[in-house]
């Protein structure tokens, strides 16, 4: 029997809310159930549609019972009985604090349980995937008819279960490549991605080699540990492999690479075999390293019959790189022989048969250049020799001629195979040397060879000599001489031969010289505070020094500066103070004219009050005016004209304010007004009693200010004359603990009739400052003395009074 009523059934409005869902991108549909009202909202991406929906609707409103039933993941919706309905016309709104989901019961996007046709009857049911959290209100809507069918308050569970441990693998890094007989590390990192406890083994597998390491890891929840996994390799497993890490549930795996051990290989490319006696073999090898490491090796030479080696040279080479090298045997007279020289690596080793000759070639003796001459680049000289050969005789075009720089030690070619006639013009090489020689070599007709090289060394001169230092030059008129502070030159091939100064005045006169010759080609010359005596030095001029060095060969090079004599010197000095209305002596005897009768002139700048007086002196007087409101500077200067040119200096002059006007008190601190003196009980013989002032501009360093107690002292009572003082100060004494004097001090100076305290600044007192002096042990009488009255005055003339009672 179809139910006639039911609660949803009625007229009701839906919450203004429920209508707003997403069923797509571009398309939200939401229903309001409101009695009587069509509302149509357009925006950009969005259409909502409500249609008017009553309970006089066209259609048929559907009557259907529904079971809601909600867990962590998901909402089932039930069709307990009533009405057969059509899934396009019903539609499920789930609410949460956190979002709203809505679903299309039509829609093939959930499970459901039915025939398969488009109706929801009774015994069917939906199932929706919702993903939400906390409380959630499910509506279930009929959008044919504008109905809500069933509204229902559910609480979503909370999902309490744990996952399983679940260790994930990720490998980190290895120390790959290794060489074989090392360690391989590999370094990975397990996360146990569940939520429970658990402990497993992590292993390190090797292709090939299956596990090479395992180690036991506990892990919580959620932790994660990075672990050193190790495989210990050895000779023999140097190739490519993976290095696999597992737990109980993830693997990982790396490429890795074992690289075989050094193995330097020697091989001798070339000697250069047969040589004299005497001469040096050399032997021309190329080492390779066939290994895959790298590797540092001394290759060795050794030579049979000799104390080995002979030579050897530290080589390093990475896995498969190679390298020539050339080692040497300096032979000697008597090793003529046949020998085998053998290169040797810490892997291996190759053997060459070599000759050495003994030297019975041409006999040959160089003439010249023989030693001690020096020869300058770029110029001709002759090389002489004598061959001779009791044997085959002389090969008449094999003499060859060469050249070293290094005594020796390398040699460069002048001529080859030129004729054997005794002399060869040689254009000397643009090279600078101390320690060069000359090789002359020559073949007999048995290509046996003789040669001779210079007896002792000779020098190529090609450069002219370097000035190092040329500084600090002066100039100086009272001595009448140039110095140059620093001076030095250097020439390391043909030595130094002279060197020149010359000082020209600003018109290019030549005003004095310097030579010192005969310097014997010493290689350096140096010299500070060098003087030059020169003639007619004057002030404020610029003059030239030029200094020329020779060397041996007759190569200059010179070098010049300037230096510039200074003016004469103004020296207003300053500062000076003066009262107003005073006068004050401006000293101009610190000035250093460079002649003998400058012209002094003194001006005050900026139109600054005051005159002088004797301007044209070399000190005058400055005449301040008779009133300034306060403290006043003013700047003089003091010019000297000497030949055309003028030298200046300022100073300044303070004209001090001392007009008591225009010099009051601040208020002191406490009190308003002048300064103060407290007051003191009557009847008394230890009575204290405080003074302070606050000067408004600085208490110069010696400056005092006194406090004047003569009316205090000596005071009668009016009316009363016969009666003792009322205040005796002769027992009182400054109390420093008591007092604030910024560092200044106070004294107190009492007689019968009168009294007086003396502060004087030690350094100056900021303007500001607030001075405290207290007076301890005053003694005191019991009449009452009236009103008393001190008075404040300081060095500067200016004072202030104020007054005091007894209590």
């Amino acid at each position: 029997m179809r139910r006639q009523d039911s609660p949803e059934s009625l007229p009701q409005k839906l919450p203004e809310d429920a209508v707003l869902g997403s069923r797509s991108q571009s398309e939200v549909i939401g229903v309001v159930l409101l009695t009587g009202v069509v509302v149509v909202a357009v925006s950009l991406f969005t259409v909502v549609a409500v249609s008017n929906f009553t309970n006089q609707a066209t259609a048929q409103k559907q009557i259907a019972d529904f079971k809601l039933e909600i867990t962590t993941d998901n909402l089932t919706v039930s069709h307990n009985g009533g009405d057969v309905l059509s899934e396009s016309g019903i539609e499920v709104i789930v609410r949460t604090a956190s979002g709203e989901q809505q679903y299309q019961l039509s829609s093939d996007s959930f499970s459901k349980e039915t025939d398969g046709d488009t109706q929801f009857e009774p015994g069917e049911s939906a199932v929706f995937a919702h993903g939400l959290t906390g409380r959630a209100t499910v509506l279930v809507v009929d959008t044919d008819n504008g109905a809500i069918l069933k509204r229902q308050e559910l609480s979503i569970p909370v999902d309490t279960t744990q996952d399983p441990a679940n260790f994930a693998v990720r490998i980190d890094n290895t120390n790959s490549p290794v060489t074989e007989g090392e360690t391989l590390v590999v370094r990975p990192t397990i996360t146990n991605t569940g939520d429970e406890q658990a402990t497993q083994n992590t292993e390190l597998t090797v292709s090939g080699e299956g596990v090479v390491d395992s180690r036991s890891l506990t892990l919580d929840g959620g932790e994660s540990e990075q672990i050193p996994l190790e495989w210990a390799t050895e000779v023999g497993d140097s190739g490519e492999y993976d290095a696999t890490v597992s737990s109980a549930n993830d693997s990982a795996t790396e490429p890795v690479t074992v690289r075989s051990k050094s193995n330097f290989e020697v091989s001798i490319d070339d000697t250069n075999s047969p040589i004299r006696e005497g001469e040096n073999l050399s032997v021309t090898t190329t080492v390779q390293n066939t290994g895959g490491s790298p590797d540092v090796q001394n290759i060795l030479l050794n030579v049979s019959g000799q104390s080995n080696p002979v030579d050897f040279e530290e080589v390093a080479l990475d896995g498969g790189e190679s390298r020539q090298l050339t080692l040497e045997w300096p032979t000697a007279t008597g090793d003529n022989g046949s020998y085998d020289v053998t290169v040797t690596s810490e892997d291996a080793s190759t053997t060459q048969s070599v000759t050495v000759q003994a030297n019975e070639g041409p006999s040959v003796t160089v003439k010249d250049p023989n030693g001690g001459e020096v020869l300058t680049g770029g110029s001709e000289s002759i090389i002489n020799w004598t061959a001779s050969d009791d044997g085959s005789g002389i090969d008449p075009d094999s003499v060859d001629i060469a050249y070293s720089t290094d005594g020796g030690s390398s040699y460069t070619n002048i001529v080859t195979n030129t004729t054997n006639d005794g002399s060869y013009t040689w254009t000397v090489p643009d090279v600078d040397g101390s320690d060069s020689v000359v090789r002359v070599s020559v073949d007999d007709n048995s290509s046996n060879t003789g040669r001779d090289t210079s007896n002792e060394t000779f020098t190529i001169d090609s450069s002219p000599p370097t000035i190092d230092t040329f500084t600090d030059l002066s100039a100086s008129k009272d001595t009448d001489n140039v110095t140059i502070g620093s001076l030095s030159i250097s020439d390391n091939a043909s030595g130094l031969s002279s060197v020149d100064i010359v000082v020209r005045d600003p018109d290019g006169n030549i005003i004095g010289t310097d030579n010192s010759s005969n310097l014997g080609g010493a290689s350096t010359f140096s010299a500070t505070d060098l003087q030059v005596s020169t003639s007619g030095i004057q002030p404020n001029k610029q003059y030239t020094v030029t200094v020329v060095a020779t060397d041996g060969v007759g190569k200059e090079t010179s070098a010049s500066d300037t230096t510039t004599t200074s003016g004469a010197v103004a020296d207003a000095n300053g500062p000076y103070t003066v009262d107003e209305g005073g006068s004050v002596t401006l000293d101009g005897s610190g000035s250093n004219p460079q002649t003998g009768n400058p012209d002094y002139t003194w001006s005050i700048l900026s139109g600054g009050p005051g005159s002088i007086s004797d301007a044209n002196s070399q000190s005058a007087t400055y005449n301040a005016p008779a009133n300034v409101d306060s403290d006043t500077n003013v700047t003089v200067q003091l010019a000297i004209e000497e030949q055309g040119t003028t030298y200046t200096d300022t100073g300044t002059v303070t004209i001090r304010n001392v007009s008591k006007e225009n010099d009051e008190w601040s208020s002191p601190s406490g009190f308003s007004g002048n300064p103060s003196a407290s007051d003191m009980p009557r009847g008394t013989n230890s009575a204290t009693q405080t003074f302070n002032f606050t000067p408004n501009k600085t208490l110069s360093d010696g400056e005092s200010v006194t406090v004047n107690l003569n009316d205090v002292q000596g005071i009668k009572v009016t009316g009363q004359n016969e009666n003792p003082d009322p205040v005796d100060y002769q027992p009182a004494s400054v109390n420093i603990g008591g007092s604030n004097l910024d560092g200044g001090s106070a004294s107190l100076d009492a007689s019968q009739d009168d009294a007086s305290i003396t502060y004087t600044a030690n350094g100056d007192v900021s303007a500001g400052t607030t001075i405290d002096i207290q007076v301890s042990g005053v003694e005191t009488q019991n009449g009452n003395a009236g009103t008393l009255q001190v008075t404040f005055s300081r060095s500067d003339g200016v004072s202030e009074t104020t007054t005091f009672t007894l209590n």
